[in-house]
C-alpha cells in the first residue's frame, strides 16, 4: 500500500468515525465497542482494529465497498471477542457480509 492509499483509506476511516459519531450520540464512551474512554470517542483497542484492517486489507478494497454499515458491528465484535480480526478481514477479502 502506497502513501495515496493509506491517506485514502484514514479519511475514510475519519468517515467512517463521524457516522458512527452521529448514529450514537456524542458521550465519553467508545462510539463502535460502549467501553469507557477519556476523551476520544474511539477506544483504544477499536482505533487498533480499525488500523489492523485498514493496513491489512488496502483502501482500494475499502473504497469499492458501497455501504459500510456492516464493518461497524464487525468492529464491535472484534473488540469483545466474539470475532477476530482476522475474521473480519477474510469476509472483507472475500465481500462477505455479517
Amino acid at each position: 500500500m502506497n502513501g495515496n492509499d493509506y491517506n485514502v483509506a484514514v479519511v475514510r476511516y475519519l468517515f467512517i468515525r463521524q457516522v458512527l459519531i452521529f448514529i450514537m450520540g456524542k458521550n465519553m464512551n467508545c462510539d463502535i465497542c460502549g467501553k469507557t474512554t477519556s476523551n476520544n470517542k474511539i477506544c483504544d483497542r477499536c482505533t487498533r482494529i480499525i488500523n489492523k484492517v485498514i493496513k491489512e486489507v488496502g483502501s482500494d478494497v475499502l473504497n469499492n465497498i458501497d455501504d459500510c454499515k456492516y464493518i461497524y458491528p464487525m468492529i464491535k465484535r472484534v473488540a469483545i471477542g466474539d470475532l477476530r480480526t482476522q475474521d473480519l478481514i477474510n469476509s472483507l477479502l472475500k465481500g462477505e457480509t455479517d
